[in-house]
């Protein structure tokens, strides 16, 4: 891996090559960690939390799935920060951290195998780390797709690199990210497979690209074989637009959302690179660009899934960068420089509009969350434990699962679950929570089931109030009310 030395650098870009980007990343992941505030967003952290105990042996395999049927890496270190330093702070660093991943891994793209000057390397990764589609996940708590598409990244511009010149550096580096893209997320696994597909079929491509593509996907391949295995046992189906977004709707606000009409300046300049072909010692990168791009949008297209985004964000930040750099070596660099700033400045103003948005809108662990957590693992229930999903049918009861460290059967539609087994618990769930439906009747169910405690958010479920009637809570306080199912006699 080489690094150009670009011509008529001005005295803006004369700034120490590791300055750009670390003042790049301080300024978007400090911005993230202050607006995610005390407590980790959104829901599914909680499930990489309880996959972690699983997989480091202090929990047995949860009610209706296993520790198996995700990629290892993220559970592992959310176990393991679960005891050192707890798994809400471990969710909370994790989420940030894959956003400041991401945009080393673009930087590290865009110099290293493009020779692109720091600081349009520095904007590229800024513009995309920060888009809409990227933060979202942070939001909601899926984080290791962020992981994924970094290591993606890295993996195809260093394939790319070792079709082109046969390098064994570059085919080392390809190799260790498209593994680690294997431990991270399956499905974006199985994308950067498909755009590593895509590098033996471009345009005149270079002779045994195939066979190198092969030496490096191998060792991924046996990396992923456990879970691809467990998720194929297990009836996995994928939630593919359970929300049933039209393709405007994934790619509007659900995508790339109100910020992402300042990035049009970045897309105008990536398209121009990738119209332009790849500039001399940038084939690698406008490869991996264009595969990705072209990848994320088919698969929108082909879907209305707004997760596949993160695909073309990546794809057009490196053409961003290849973009800038183009500009700048035909232009003035300082000019350059100085409005590519300004207009990442306009467009970082809206982002952090829309992330504290998203933050606030997907907050849902907090004090009276986690105290309710305290006392189902203080109460060690023995039997399931059913928590209702919240009002829009999502399954808040995530966090409780790994929180509490009871057998937590969690409320959903069972549209957004991936596995057979845990959407006939869903269904339970929903049957006991029925609205209208008598404490008697209720408990009568929940007990056949094995179940020893009902949990809901007092907002999510009104007829609580009913149900106290009948049988005093064994636990209440601001937001949460659980009871107790008796024993059959």
């Amino acid at each position: 891996m080489s690094i150009a030395a670009p011509p008529n650098v001005s005295a803006l870009a004369r700034l120490p090559a590791l300055a750009w980007p670390a003042v790049g990343v301080a300024l978007v992941a400090s911005r993230l960690w202050v607006l995610q505030g005390p407590y980790p967003t959104g829901i599914d952290g909680g499930n990489w939390l309880l996959f972690g105990r699983m997989l480091l042996g202090a929990d047995t395999d949860g009610p209706g799935h296993s520790a198996h049927i995700y990629p290892p890496l993220i559970p592992l270190l959310m176990g393991v920060g679960d005891v050192t330093i707890g798994g809400l702070l471990s969710a909370r660093l994790l989420g940030v951290a894959s956003i400041a991943l991401f945009m080393v891994a673009m930087h590290v793209a865009l110099v290293g195998f493009a020779g692109v000057r720091p600081w349009a390397a520095t904007v590229a990764a800024v513009q995309a780390g920060a888009s809409f589609p990227l933060v979202s996940r942070l939001c909601n708590g899926g984080f290791p797709q962020n992981f994924g598409v970094a290591f993606g990244l890295v993996a195809l511009c260093a394939a790319a690199r070792a079709v082109e010149t046969r390098a064994p550096a570059a085919r080392r580096w390809a190799t260790i990210a498209l593994v680690f893209v294997a431990l991270s997320h399956h499905a974006y696994y199985l994308w950067t497979l498909c755009a590593l597909a895509a590098l033996a079929v471009l345009p005149r491509p270079e002779p045994g690209a195939a066979r190198v593509l092969l030496r490096i996907g191998l060792p991924s391949a046996l990396a992923f074989a456990p879970t691809a295995v467990s998720l194929w046992s297990q009836g996995y189906a994928p939630p593919i637009n359970a929300l049933h977004l039209s393709f405007v709707d994934a790619v509007g606000l659900a995508g790339f959302g109100e910020s992402g009409w300042r990035l049009l300046p970045a897309v105008a300049v990536g398209l121009y690179a990738l119209h332009r072909g790849p500039r001399d010692g940038a084939r690698a990168v406008w490869c991996a660009g264009g595969a990705m791009t072209a990848l994320g949008l088919w698969s929108t297209l082909a879907t209305g899934e707004p997760r596949m985004l993160a695909l073309v964000c990546a794809g057009a930040g490196l053409g961003c960068g290849v973009g800038l750099e183009r500009l700048a070596r035909h232009d003035r660099p300082a000019l350059a420089c100085a409005v590519a700033l300004v207009a990442t400045a306009h467009f970082l103003a809206a982002a952090d509009r829309e992330a504290n948005q998203e933050f606030e809108r997907l907050r849902v662990v907090d004090g009276a969350y986690v105290q309710a957590a305290d006392w189902i693992t203080a109460r060690a229930p023995a039997g399931l434990v059913f928590v209702n999903a919240d009002r829009n049918g999502f399954p808040v009861a995530w966090w409780l699962a790994g929180l509490s460290r009871a057998r937590v059967a969690a409320g959903s539609q069972p549209s957004l679950l991936a596995f057979p087994g845990t959407r006939r618990l869903a269904t339970r769930v929903g049957e006991v929570f029925t609205p209208g439906r008598a404490w008697p009747q209720a408990e009568a169910l929940a007990r056949s089931h094995g179940v020893e405690l009902l949990v809901t958010r007092k907002a999510d479920f009104p007829d609580w109030i009913d149900w106290a009637r009948e049988r005093r809570p064994a636990f209440a306080n601001a937001s949460f009310v659980a009871f107790e199912v008796s024993p059959a006699r």
